[in-house]
């Protein structure tokens, strides 16, 4: 009987074994395939198909190819056994593949599928142009990205006559893990190579000319050049020029995946970007600068962030200087050696990067006298500075380093406000990342107190015009404050603070009350709202006019002149 039953239980097996081996044959296991193979340049379109998925839920993820790297996005696919989903891709300088993975997450435990590599043609494609102001008007800083050093990079520059210059730079070897901070920045299965920084100073330029370029140079493999590009020297300081700026804080990037691993993306700043370009196109505004006040690409410790922001902002930042103002998600890690009394609301939000990604990535001028103290990592640059552009000087300070009276900030900032020439500049625009006057109910702190009490008296002493904040994802406008919340009878008599932290994050906090119904606002505000958008400044000797530019149709929602 025991031999009959065992005899009928192989045979059952084999049955089964038969059984799965007919349905493989009919249905096929699940295949994914992705093509082009080899990508040409950067930003680019994979097409993924699939066969043999059975019914069910499933998304894709993209991983890139290096030992125990986790999946880096997903998104969803149509249900069914087959089908194609064109992705957007970036070139990281390494290659990546897809997973098909069951449910809502493409984590490796879930995948059912994976795809064949694919990589770019090339990995020292010349990537992430972007351009800077320096103190020379002549002179434009222009930085890009390759996976190895160039020898040298270049800028080949056509001159208005029809000649070319070719200038020369340098290459800045790429920080390493050992220069984050804490997970998840330093997480081995996270952290990829940022490849080569490569810096080419641009002199001899004649302030308020465009002119054509490319840039590249010798890579280890030969010439490599880009498309060619177009940017726009701003003019010199001056009362004469009429000049305009974009000026937009808390954008991040919107990735082209359902989500994105560290949850960091937001839609609207595609449109902030796109809406950035069109208004570098509009003949009447004509702006020769963009400034981004902080909270730049919310990658919080995932690099694969930073490269898709690169790549984002590179149709703007190749045509006009594209100035930032650090923030606390590129700068925050208290109790890992940053400045952080028991009074300031830092915490961990740059995910462990410590200043470290946006210091390599950007080289905004520097005063060297007013460096900030070692802290032991490559994180000291694009800090606090000043620029001018026509009649405007502009202040960027950083609000997460000290600036109590005494520190080498606030020496900074006093000599720069001091030594502005009123007579060649009469606008002063500051810039800072967290606000000095907000109605955002999380920020009523002995922060904001302290730091009102300590900088709003260099705002009175050098008749500081204009105010410009991040931090809070909202447009927000006061009158011009004389001190300490108090309206001037003009806004001409005080600072006018403007919030422009609307430009992409989501997050919203309520507006400070002490009732549940509709409570007046402060004497002190006279216009907020929670709409997405940008704003823009324009200015000559006697007229400044400010406009903040709603997100959908880039109408006026708002605007205030002041006068000289």
């Amino acid at each position: 009987y025991q031999r009959r039953v065992h005899g009928e239980s192989k045979l059952k097996m084999v049955w089964l074994l038969l059984l799965a081996s007919c349905v493989a044959c009919i249905f096929g296991a699940p295949t994914l395939r992705a093509s082009p193979t080899v990508l040409a340049s950067s930003p680019a379109t994979v097409e993924l198909v699939w066969d043999g998925l059975s019914d069910g839920e499933y998304v894709y993820g993209l991983y890139f190819d290096l030992p125990g790297l986790i999946h880096l996005a997903a998104s969803a696919i149509p249900r069914g056994a087959s089908g194609s989903v064109n992705v957007s891709v970036v070139n990281p300088r390494v290659p990546f593949y897809f997973k098909i993975c069951e449910g809502t997450d493409c984590s490796p435990a879930k995948a059912v599928v994976q795809s064949n590599t694919v990589h770019f043609a090339n990995y020292n494609e010349p990537q992430h142009p972007r351009l800077a102001m320096t103190s020379d008007p002549t002179t434009l800083a222009f930085s890009f990205t390759t996976a190895e050093a160039f020898a040298p990079p270049q800028v080949s520059l056509r001159l208005p006559s029809g000649g070319v210059v070719v200038y020369n730079g340098t290459s800045r070897a790429p920080f390493t893990i050992k220069d984050m901070c804490f997970s998840p920045a330093n997480s081995s299965s996270l952290f990829f190579d940022p490849g080569y920084q490569h810096l080419v100073l641009l002199t001899s330029l004649q302030p308020g000319q465009s002119y054509q370029y490319q840039f590249g140079g010798a890579s280890p493999a030969g010439p490599v050049w880009s498309s060619e590009h177009v940017l726009r020297v701003p003019p010199a300081p001056g009362k004469s020029a009429t000049v305009s700026a974009v000026v937009y804080g808390d954008m991040g990037v919107a990735i082209p995946y359902d989500s994105v691993t560290g949850g960091s993306n937001y839609p609207v700043a595609h449109e902030t970007v796109r809406w950035a370009a069109a208004l570098l196109g509009d003949a009447e505004l004509d702006p020769s600068l963009i400034i981004h006040i902080g909270d730049i690409s919310y990658a919080r410790g995932y690099p694969f962030v930073w490269e898709w922001f690169m790549t984002a902002i590179a149709p703007v930042a190749s045509q006009v200087p594209y100035l930032v103002g650090i923030g606390n998600h590129e700068y925050d890690y208290r109790g890992y050696g940053q400045w952080a009394p028991a009074w300031t609301p830092y915490g961990l939000d740059s995910g462990g990067e410590c200043g470290v990604s946006y210091s390599a990535r950007f080289d905004m001028p520097a005063t060297p006298q007013f460096m900030p103290p070692d802290t032991g990592r490559p994180n000291r640059k694009n800090l606090w500075y000043s620029v001018e552009q026509g009649p405007i000087h502009y202040t960027i300070m950083s609000t997460e380093h000290d600036f109590e009276v005494g520190t080498v900030q606030y020496n900074f900032l006093k000599a720069d406000l001091a030594g502005v020439d009123r007579s060649r500049t009469p606008w002063i625009v500051f810039l800072g990342h967290r606000p000095m006057y907000t109605t955002e109910s999380s920020l009523a702190s002995q922060f904001e107190r302290t730091f009102t009490a300590t900088i709003e008296p260099l705002f009175r002493q050098y008749s500081v015009d204009v105010a410009l904040w991040g931090h809070v994802h909202k447009y927000e406008r006061t009158c011009g404050i004389v001190h300490n919340g108090t309206c001037g009878a003009r806004d001409e008599d005080g600072t006018v603070h403007v919030v422009i932290g609307n430009a992409g994050n989501d997050y919203q906090a309520p507006w400070y009350s002490t009732s549940v119904n509709h409570y007046p606002e402060p004497e002190w505000l006279i216009f907020r709202t929670f709409d997405y958008g940008i704003s823009t400044l324009t200015a000559n000797a006697t007229t400044f006019v400010f406009q903040a530019h709603g997100w959908k149709r880039n109408d006026v929602h708002d605007m205030f002149v002041l006068t000289k």
